[in-house]
């Protein structure tokens, strides 16, 4: 179990302080309920003993998933400059991080590295990651399939995708408008997940942020590569 760091926040709706804890990181295998709690999004939720208003409550995090070899940092607070010079210095720490483990343990040390900007990004790499996929597969299959949807639904206005996991299990995407409202879900295809491993490469691939924005950049990339073959 990670210990917690007590701090205080008032509750937006009625004023009231509100003592919350706060874990610096989050090792999945150690600390197995909270890692589930993350990934059912309901890790950062604080819930005022007054009045009762929930909402949520993000701060950094490292969160880490060694059966998968696979850190995640959660990089918020601030303002966006504030945060950008976060991620820089998550980006070299965890560099140095890995140089000294490797160190003192006298070999090689492997774990990937993401870095993302909000509970809900957390939330859904960590259950992707669980899952066993590959998040770069994932996001480039996320794009490919917001582009479907909004070219067969031009009426509807899509903002955004993420991948989902339900209580039952199933595996689904959830597509969302400008108003964080899902507006139309599609079934997790494993045979399109297995193409995208299979027709891309991303063994080359450096990037700490794995996102859409991401994968948007990454195909263009790939379909200039082909053309220029």
């Amino acid at each position: 179990m990670t210990l917690e760091q007590k701090t205080t926040i008032q509750c937006p709706k009625c004023q009231e302080t509100i003592e919350v804890g706060m874990m610096p990181s989050l090792n999945a295998h150690l600390d197995p309920e909270a890692a589930k709690r993350l990934m059912k999004g309901e890790f950062f939720v604080v819930k005022c003993p007054k009045c009762g208003f929930a909402g949520a409550f993000e701060y950094p995090l490292l969160y880490n998933d060694m059966a998968h070899h696979m850190m995640i940092q959660l990089a918020v607070g601030g303002s966006e400059a504030e945060v950008e010079e976060m991620v820089k210095a998550y980006r070299e720490g965890f560099k140095e991080t890995m140089a000294q483990v490797e160190k003192t343990i006298g070999q090689a040390f492997q774990s990937d590295f993401r870095i993302v900007k909000s509970g809900a990004d957390l939330q859904e790499k960590a259950m992707i990651v669980n899952a066993g996929f590959d998040d770069r597969a994932m996001e480039v299959m996320k794009f490919l399939l917001l582009a479907q949807v909004s070219e067969q639904n031009k009426d509807a206005s899509f903002e955004n995708v993420r991948y989902y996991e339900e209580a039952d299990g199933k595996r689904l995407f959830l597509f969302f408008n400008g108003a964080y409202e899902v507006i139309a879900t599609v079934p997790f295809d494993q045979a399109l997940y297995d193409m995208m491993k299979k027709d891309f490469d991303f063994s080359q691939v450096k990037e700490e942020i794995i996102d859409l924005n991401w994968a948007v950049q990454f195909v263009q990339k790939a379909i200039e590569a082909e053309g220029n073959e």
